[in-house]
């Protein structure tokens, strides 16, 4: 008999997304699995749609929480699943019907714990912000990742669990622990970007609220982050409309220049909000 695997998604307002990841993961070529979905306090309809399906299909089951954040929803799922390896997925995400076979495989054969895909592909590659946001390569040039998609139980329980403490960056847990890195395999995957520029914004807030840097947390030093960002970020943006100029001759470069400065705006937020509220987002 094939081994469990556990597919583990947090939840929290996706109802324009969820469906789409679901659809997916049900017609993976590699069973027996189950899905578990954690709604992490929506206010949408995330909730009501994933009873619906849930009735159609018995591979799914539904945990619920108080908004805690994605790594704690991820947590409670592996505390309540059944298989033998666990693989973290987000909402917003769809899958070749290959994805969990080739994420798994190297497991199963023993050459690793961990594995992650190696890029994750846009989603909605037809909105300019999206596109903009870009595809994200998620291995080093060793084809190995700090993130782990797939991981066995065993060594989950061992080097976590997830720290919602570290925000955006909780997926990253496993390897801070273990100073091991997930393997990097073949699997596709598409991974929704921010659509807008407000998502722009909430998103890279998230991530500047989140940065692992040391220096943020030392009192006085930290805020020599804040005139060091305010005075090279905009060179780099400059720099950065030079490059996309060359690169691309159509007028979107000055949509691009919007871009950037929504970004860097978000992220220094979410920096300061790190310094002075001593706070991550989740």
């Amino acid at each position: 008999m094939k081994t469990l695997v556990s597919v583990i998604i947090p939840t929290y307002n996706e109802e324009k997304y969820i469906l789409g990841s679901l659809n997916t993961l049900i017609l993976q070529s590699y069973n027996p699995i189950e899905i578990i979905i954690i709604d992490d306090g929506s206010t949408d309809s995330t909730l009501k749609i994933i009873q619906d399906f849930s009735k159609k299909d018995k591979k799914i089951k539904i945990l619920k929480q108080q908004h805690q954040g994605p790594g704690k929803a991820r947590n409670l799922g592996a505390e309540k699943s059944k298989g033998k390896i666990l693989i973290f997925v987000d909402a917003d995400m769809e899958f070749d019907k290959d994805y969990i076979k080739n994420l798994v495989q190297p497991i199963l054969e023993g050459k690793t714990f961990g594995t992650i895909h190696t890029t994750e592909h846009i989603l909605n590659k037809g909105n300019i912000w999206a596109r903009f946001w870009g595809p994200r390569q998620v291995v080093d040039k060793d084809g190995n990742g700090v993130i782990f998609r797939a991981i066995a139980k065993e060594a989950f329980f061992k080097y976590g669990p997830f720290n919602s403490d570290l925000g955006y960056a909780d997926d990253q847990t496993i390897y801070k622990n273990s100073g091991i890195k997930s393997r990097g395999v073949d699997a596709t995957c598409y991974h929704k970007n921010p659509s807008s520029l407000l998502e722009v914004y909430k998103q890279s807030k998230w991530i500047g609220s989140s940065y692992s840097f040391k220096i943020l947390d030392i009192p006085i030093l930290n805020l020599l982050v804040i005139p060091s960002y305010i005075i090279l970020v905009p060179f780099y943006v400059i720099y950065l409309i030079i490059k996309k100029i060359f690169e691309n001759k159509s007028r979107e470069h000055i949509a691009y220049f919007i871009f950037l400065i929504t970004k860097y705006a978000g992220s220094f937020v979410g920096i300061l909000q790190r310094i002075f509220l001593k706070r991550k987002l989740k």
